[in-house]
């Protein structure tokens, strides 16, 4: 199977094959008209994009949600701020992810409320200080479907967009994803390292991808700046994140204000540094990941292993094991302790009534209520070839990418 280069500026929608596993899409350039974002006056634009093009305008159940852009040059600094300053006034809302390496290929989900937001694969080509990669932003509160549509979206929105970027591989081999992890008295982070430059941690995938020419490297490039929340009154949770490149895997987390670097090859939504803790959701997602671990020694086997923790599972009792972590809410009657201790009836109640409400996925997408959760992209990286290959939204068909 010969997947397309961007470079090679040829339509779209190049051809669509049809595997033993899923329909699949490959694409190749979609824009070559590069535009400042906001009004082409601007002497100083805060990013340099070309205009989002729809990746399947007439497609149903998400994949009209997703959209590639490239982005030539962004203001990194700048669309922090943009950040920031969003949080100063908004709720975050937090989000469950997984990921997980198994030789040369990186899987990831990013799992979140069903809702009507745009997201984007993101290209940017290497500049000076600054390597090639191709990654996701999603679900980025503002910028909805119907936004881009309608061509509303400011230059500080686009700006947001390449700077909050969820996961990526870049022209190194490194890969990179974040994921949240709750917030506690050993994890409020105010700054890793205060005086050097501020990245927020909605930024640090973007910053690894930019910079970092290996794992080291990245983790060197980590303890060079001062991490931090956007908004420590309006972001109740943190971040954490997997780190690959073509030999080594680690996962970097943030306690007591100081990162901490732990080997290993699965991380989802629990500090992996810190296990036994109280703090975090995940637990069972992990065990599944490590028990099928060797399923994901292909793109297809990745994509049916990142398929055993699709979000909609959590609302399943027909999963082995239960989620039970992840119906952990305030005043959901049960405790981690509680479930450590096999001591899950009203967990098991829960997930009952919570299998009842939810219903099919098919109606949640139909309604968008944003109350109910699944994994809005799966994706699975290829470290050596730098590609990715996407599945949006738990749908069927694969969108096959290439730096």
């Amino acid at each position: 199977m010969r997947i397309l280069r961007n470079s090679e500026r040829i339509p779209y929608l190049c051809k669509i094959m049809t595997t033993d596993m899923k329909k699949t899409v490959i694409l190749g350039s979609l824009c070559t008209i590069a535009i400042a974002c906001g009004s082409p006056k601007s002497d100083n634009p805060i990013c340099i994009h070309t205009a989002p093009v729809p990746v399947a305008p007439d497609a149903t159940n998400g994949d009209e949600h997703l959209y590639t852009i490239t982005f030539n040059d962004l203001d990194f600094f700048a669309a922090g701020e943009v950040i920031k300053k969003f949080y100063d006034v908004n709720e975050a809302r937090p989000a469950g992810c997984s990921s997980v390496r198994n030789g040369k290929y990186y899987g990831r989900n990013l799992d979140y409320y069903i809702n009507r937001n745009a997201d984007f694969v993101i290209t940017t080509p290497a500049a000076k200080d600054r390597y090639a990669s191709i990654g996701m932003s999603a679900d980025y509160p503002l910028c909805l479907k119907e936004s881009v549509d309608n061509g509303t979206l400011t230059e500080e929105d686009y700006a947001a967009i390449a700077y909050y970027m969820t996961d990526g591989i870049n022209e190194k081999g490194v890969a990179i994803n974040g994921n949240v992890v709750p917030c506690g008295e050993c994890t409020r982070t105010t700054g890793t390292n205060p005086g050097a430059p501020t990245v927020v941690t909605n930024g640090v995938v973007r910053y690894v991808l930019d910079h970092a020419a290996s794992v080291d490297d990245a983790i060197d490039l980590l303890k060079g700046i001062n991490i931090m929340v956007p908004s420590m009154e309006k972001f109740p949770f943190e971040e954490h994140w997997m780190i690959s490149d073509p030999t080594k895997t680690v996962c970097v987390e943030i306690w007591n204000n100081e990162l901490v670097v732990v080997d290993d090859n699965v991380m989802t939504n629990f500090y992996v540094s810190h296990p036994d803790t109280e703090m975090g959701i995940g637990h069972e997602r992990y065990e599944l990941l490590k028990a099928h671990l060797d399923e994901g020694s292909s793109v297809d086997g990745m994509h049916r292993l990142m398929k055993r923790v699709w979000y909609s599972n959590a609302y399943s009792t027909k999963t082995d094991p239960l989620w039970y972590s992840d119906n952990l809410e305030d005043g959901c009657g049960f405790t981690w302790s509680d479930i450590k201790a096999g001591n899950v009836e009203s967990a098991y109640a829960i997930i009952q009534e919570s299998e009842l409400q939810y219903g099919s996925l098919e109606y949640q997408k139909s309604i968008r209520t944003a109350k109910e959760w699944y994994t809005t992209h799966s994706i699975v990286y290829d470290l050596e070839e730098k590609t990715m290959s996407l599945i949006a939204q738990e749908n069927e068909t694969v969108w096959k990418f290439r730096l």
